[in-house]
């Protein structure tokens, strides 16, 4: 069951959480909508954000991108930054309010290791 949650979200895709909402706020999501947090922290949505923001690497996949952002590609690594301080914050949201004993990630953007994991945790509950 889907219902409004005000003008950017719906339950189910998006992220009520603020620090999360600013982030993917407006941007296009592959479901076709507007402002949910796959919008800015999925492996697409990494090259998306890189590409936004004036990333000239010729990169292909989010796999390239990262090999990108260990040799140094300070926008490379703000895109991943992003994505990890978003899903982060959402899950830290989710943790408080559900108190999960587990949170698992899948996908490729995981693979991607500490230049999405380590900002991730910085916005994710400890314990």
């Amino acid at each position: 069951m889907q219902r409004p949650l005000g003008d950017r979200t719906e339950f189910g895709r998006g992220s009520p959480w603020p620090y999360a909402l600013e982030l993917c706020d407006r941007l296009p999501c592959p479901c076709g909508g507007v402002g949910h947090l796959e919008a800015i922290a999925s492996g697409p949505a990494v090259l998306a954000e890189y590409r936004r923001s004036g990333g000239r690497a010729t990169s292909s996949s989010t796999a390239e991108l990262a090999e990108e952002a260990r040799d140094g590609d300070a926008l490379a690594r703000e895109a991943f930054s992003k994505a990890g301080r978003a899903l982060g914050s959402a899950l830290g949201g989710v943790a408080n309010l559900l108190s999960p004993e587990v949170i698992v990630l899948g996908g490729g953007l995981v693979e991607a290791g500490d230049l999405w994991w380590q900002y991730l945790e910085q916005r994710s509950p400890k314990n």
